[in-house]
């Protein structure tokens, strides 16, 4: 009989252990999926920012260009009619 008892308990050890090795299994499955998800999703957001980089530089080329002294001198003559002043009329004002 004790035999008997034995060799279930064996039995019941040696399945335990093939579920455990399976669930373990699923477990390394179920982490290189999530650790490829992520990746995936990682490589989007630096694409992402690299684009969002590229457009940063553009536009601060524009911003440079446009606050260019001779086009906001030429900008300001054409829409606005400015004029350089008639040195008659200049004053200059010394600091102290």
């Amino acid at each position: 009989m004790a035999k008997k008892q034995v060799g279930a308990l064996r039995i019941i050890f040696v399945a335990l252990l093939w579920i455990g090795a399976f669930l373990s299994a699923l477990a390394v499955v179920n982490s290189t999926f999530e650790v490829r998800q992520i990746t995936i999703k990682l490589e989007a957001l630096r694409k992402s920012a690299n684009a969002l980089q590229v457009i940063s530089g553009q536009f601060l080329l524009e911003k440079s260009a446009q606050a260019e002294y001779s086009r906001v001198e030429r900008e300001a003559r054409k829409k606005l009619q400015m004029i350089n002043p008639d040195p008659s009329n200049t004053i200059l004002v010394e600091v102290q």
